[in-house]
């Protein structure tokens, strides 16, 4: 945290961050389609098999018990995990944009699945759903600094996790609305996630290609026209400068674009000034080569915090209250647990509206200080309540309270500005790998 509060991305309590240009509104609506698959993806069997009672509930077509339900709902998580460790490979043999694209394929395919009346195919169709959310996650959160002014940048940023809450919102309305009302109407739930994936594809022009990976590939006019439908001709002259300083290494000249780029010595990676003497020289060995694990390692104290904070967003529990909140309330005797859910997903987006709003404004260090305070005391508090308290009718309302409070602290700071800091504290050479 103390790191985190010496990023240069932020514009000040005192200034209002710029407005954002209207071709990167459209860029990131259409990039971030993936950020709702991810969310989408997370919720999905919550909502469609929170009350087994309803007319359109899945256990009404498949034999599925609370093991099933249980194990193909998780199964995402390893597949996301093992495909994320192969997603850098990816992004530096194919762009970030292509990925994307492929993943979309994936996401069509496994709503297809997921939407057959058998346990095997919805496993296997959650299974596929989790290498596509692992490449996903990868993918869109360094493809949106890399085209975002940096005054703009953690405004931007925030909008993944925005929309991942959206994503896990509209699989809560949905799984509800189907379920309750039409017959076989998880199958509509599910194969509802194949829309964002087909708007992606289709609008794929929208979808720009990573400038940086372009550069690596000595794609000069193309990374230079890139940034320029972004934002202005100085601004997108001196990001390219910056990217291509520290993609192609000291006294490098680059040409084609509408200047010369030629690298000054020595050179430095981006945000030297968080590396010691020694993880500056990996990083400028590594811009010359394929990236290593031990190269992200060899930052120090810059991996120490990307990966604290990473790891602390992953542990803080959020995935057990998005992907089975429904269970959670039920098990704390609601007779109708999909309407707490669908609470715990609107205080999701509105909160994470609210931290886009002010993430650029009050900085990181101050929404990640507050949100882990409300998440630690909420949790507090409900395990204190469940532990004393035996009238079910206060048990009832404290549960549902202590969920809205601890997913207002997560999304206030520790969900969209974890993805932010991350993407500015590491270098350039290394953000694909790391």
């Amino acid at each position: 945290f103390a790191l985190s509060s010496r990023l240069p991305q932020r514009a000040g309590r005192n200034m209002a961050p710029p407005p954002v240009p209207r071709p990167l509104w459209i860029a990131v609506l259409v990039v971030t389609q993936s950020s709702i698959l991810f969310g989408y993806s997370l919720s999905q069997l919550n909502a469609v098999t929170g009350d087994a009672s309803a007319v359109g509930a899945l256990q009404n077509d498949v034999n599925m018990g609370g093991v099933w339900v249980t194990l193909s709902s998780a199964i995402l998580y390893p597949f996301a995990m093992l495909s994320s460790f192969s997603a850098p490979a990816l992004l530096e043999k194919y762009g970030a944009k292509r990925v994307l694209l492929y993943s979309d394929i994936g996401f069509i395919f496994a709503a297809g699945l997921t939407a057959i009346s058998s346990r095997g195919a919805i496993v296997l169709g959650r299974a596929v759903m989790g290498v596509g959310v692992g490449l996903s996650g990868v993918a869109v959160s360094p493809l949106l600094a890399e085209v975002s002014p940096a005054a703009q940048r953690g405004r931007i940023g925030a909008i993944h996790q925005l929309m991942i809450a959206i994503g896990s919102l509209l699989s809560s309305i949905l799984g509800y609305a189907f379920c309750s009302y039409v017959r076989h109407g998880w199958k509509v739930a599910n194969l509802v996630l194949a829309l964002p994936a087909a708007i992606q594809l289709v609008l794929h022009d929208h979808v720009p290609q990573s400038p940086r990976w372009l550069l690596r590939k000595d794609f000069v006019r193309e990374a230079e026209a890139v940034l320029r439908r972004f934002m202005d001709a100085d601004t997108a002259n001196d990001e390219l400068h910056s990217m291509a300083r520290d993609v192609q290494g000291p006294q490098h000249s680059v040409s084609g674009g509408s200047s010369s780029l030629v690298m000054g010595s020595p050179h430095e990676p981006s945000n030297a000034r968080f590396l010691g003497d020694q993880a500056s020289a990996r990083v400028r060995s590594a811009s010359r080569r394929d990236q290593t694990w031990m190269d992200v390692m060899a930052l120090g104290r810059v991996a120490v915090v990307g990966l604290g904070l990473t790891v602390f967003q992953a542990l803080s529990g959020v995935n057990i209250v998005v992907g089975f909140s429904t269970m959670l309330f039920r098990s704390a005797g609601l007779s109708e647990p999909i309407l707490g859910t669908l609470l715990v997903s609107a205080a999701n987006v509105a909160t994470t509206v609210l931290c886009s709003r002010f993430l650029d404004y009050l900085g990181r260090r101050a929404l990640l200080l507050a949100s882990t305070s409300i998440m630690t005391g909420s949790l507090l508090l409900a395990g204190f309540v469940i532990l004393t308290v035996e009238n079910e009718v206060v048990l009832h309302v404290f549960a549902i309270f202590a969920l809205v409070a601890y997913i207002f602290g997560f999304a206030l700071g520790v969900g969209p500005a974890t993805w932010v800091v991350v993407t500015e504290i590491i270098p350039t050479e290394l953000r694909s790998k790391a």
